[in-house]
This record gives C-alpha cells, sequence and structure tokens, in this order.
C-alpha cells in the first residue's frame, strides 16, 4: 500500500484529483489505493480526507502503475456528480463531506459580497441612511463621494479606504503607522460628512462602528456601533440607534483643544473637559470598550480634522 498525500489550493485541483483518481472507481477492478486529501482554501486547511479504495472499486489505468496492492476490508462507493464519498469501514457507513471545500470556494464570492454589503449598510447608519436590501449598494456609491486614506500627519496616502482592515490597523501601538480610511459623503441636503471607521475590544468579542462628522471637523453628525457577542439587554444595547443618537452634536474639538468623546457611568462626568455620553446600564466593560475605542481610533485623526475646523 502505498499513500498519496496531495494538498488542494484550488478547486480546479480538487476537481482534477476527483476526475482522475475517483472517477474511474465504478469500472476497474483488483487495485488498491490510500489517498489524503487536504482540502483548503488560500492555504487555509479545511480539513483532511482518508480514503482508501479497494477490491473492485479502484481505476486500475490511473492507479495500477503506482504498484498499489488491495487493503482488506475498507471500501468506498464515490459519485464524482456531487463531489460526494461514502466510505465504509469496518462495515459502517461513515459519509465524508468532500463538498465542503467545492462548496466554500463556490460560495466565495457571494459571502465576500455579502460581507462587503453589510459594510456598506453600516457605513450608510452613520449618515441615517437606511437603503432597502436591493438598494444599499445603488446609494453608498451614490452618496459615498470619495474615499481618502491619510496618515496621523493628515496627509493623503491612497483613496482605497473600503479595502482596510480596522481590526488590523488598530493593533498598530504606532499610530503614526496606521493608514486611517475616510468615507466622504454627500447627502441629498447638499451638506457633506466624514465617517470614520473605529474598531476596539467589548466583553466577550470586538466592536466597532464609525462616527459621522460635520464638515467643521469637530461636531458629530451620527454614529452607528455594533458588537459580535456582547450580552443581550446590556452590552449589546451599543447596537441600538437610541446609543449612537446620544453622540449627535457632540464635539471633538473645545477650547481650539482635540479631545475624543468620553462614553462614562450616568451621574459622572469626565475629568478633561471632554463632551460625554452615559454608557449602558448594566454594560460597564463594554461601555469602557467603547469609550477607550474612541480614544484609541479617533486620536490619529486629529491632524486631519483640525485642518477641517480651521478652513
Amino acid at each position: 500500500m502505498k499513500r498519496i498525500e496531495v494538498f488542494l489550493i484550488n478547486i480546479e485541483l480538487f476537481l482534477n484529483i476527483l476526475t482522475h483518481f475517483l472517477g474511474p472507481c465504478f469500472r476497474s477492478e483488483n487495485t488498491g489505493l490510500q489517498l489524503d486529501l487536504a482540502a483548503g482554501i488560500q492555504g487555509q486547511v479545511l480539513g483532511t480526507l482518508h480514503i482508501t479504495l479497494d477490491d473492485g472499486v479502484a481505476g486500475k489505468a490511473d492507479v495500477s502503475g503506482l504498484g498499489l496492492a488491495g487493503v482488506g476490508d475498507t471500501h468506498a462507493a464515490v459519485d464524482t456528480t456531487g463531489v460526494h464519498l461514502e466510505l465504509t469501514i469496518d462495515h459502517k457507513q461513515v459519509v465524508v463531506g468532500a463538498a465542503l471545500a467545492f462548496t466554500a470556494m463556490a460560495l466565495k464570492d457571494k459571502q465576500q459580497e455579502n460581507i462587503n454589503t453589510d459594510k456598506m449598510k453600516q457605513i450608510l447608519a452613520a449618515v441615517h441612511l437606511s437603503p432597502s436590501k436591493g438598494k444599499i449598494q445603488d446609494d453608498f456609491n451614490k452618496y459615498i463621494v470619495k474615499q481618502l486614506v491619510v496618515n496621523s500627519d493628515g496627509d493623503i496616502m491612497s483613496n482605497n479606504a473600503f479595502d482596510i482592515d480596522m481590526a488590523k490597523e488598530s493593533r498598530i501601538t504606532d499610530v503614526g503607522q496606521r493608514r486611517l480610511p475616510i468615507f466622504i459623503c454627500n447627502l441629498p441636503d447638499g451638506t457633506t460628512k466624514y465617517i470614520l471607521p473605529v474598531y476596539g475590544a467589548g466583553l466577550w468579542g470586538p466592536i466597532w462602528g464609525y462616527i459621522a462628522i460635520n464638515d467643521d471637523g469637530s461636531s458629530i453628525y451620527g454614529a452607528y456601533f455594533a458588537h459580535h457577542g456582547e450580552t443581550p439587554g446590556l452590552g449589546a444595547e451599543i447596537e441600538k440607534p437610541e446609543f449612537g443618537n446620544k453622540f449627535i452634536d457632540k464635539n471633538l474639538i473645545k477650547n481650539n483643544e482635540f479631545i475624543p468623546i468620553s462614553v462614562i457611568k450616568a451621574g459622572q462626568a469626565p475629568t478633561n473637559g471632554s463632551d460625554y455620553v452615559d454608557g449602558i446600564s448594566g454594560g460597564t466593560i463594554t461601555s469602557k470598550g467603547v469609550n477607550d475605542m474612541l480614544r484609541d481610533c479617533l486620536l490619529p485623526y486629529k491632524a486631519f480634522l483640525e485642518s477641517l475646523n480651521k478652513n
């Protein structure tokens, strides 16, 4: 018995293996083959299929030249039209999901499209636009008239803000090395808003959002927040419009000083003189996460927003 190990990095190779090694299994005889398929996408291993073909099911024309021999009681029935394998090992049937890699590859483009559309929806929500599902991309392209990527000095680096991964950028401790995306929005009333993404950590997982700032570079027009895993009824309340609306008309620049908005416990006031909103009742850690996220992600925009304020 010889073992063949194949790492699949694309669907063409995957289908080629299935067609040329597994396809002839119905019409050949007396040859055994053990084939390990490590099915993966772009280098990420999804799983390994251990396939043993034996006694009248392995294709002699394709594999006999490899010097393979029979392997006893294990055999397989293969349906390559559905990319589906049924293995019988010790008389127990095991269904192997070889379609996993195929399905993931087939759906990859659609999944990415859905991710992009949801991101567009969140960006538009920061400026109080709620297009219907079929119009999200059209409205995004209509109202987001320009994209910028700047550095902490306010210098323009590129115009491809949408592809910037804020999760990665927020982990760069030297803010001078961060790429800072900006989405410039022209609303139906003719006003211009600057939408800045923010990213941080809540109690149970990541939190993120988009802050829309008026063209004075200071006052907030709207805010949208989202989370992954915060407690329903507590920290998860940050995704509700009622929380985001608290930020409207708050200012980032006070007395000529740039100070990000604070999120603090109700009844308290910040010591640094910043504008502030009350945190979520019962969601202390999530509220602190929002506060830290705003400070960490908005401070690098200081130079850019101050230039708007001066103009």
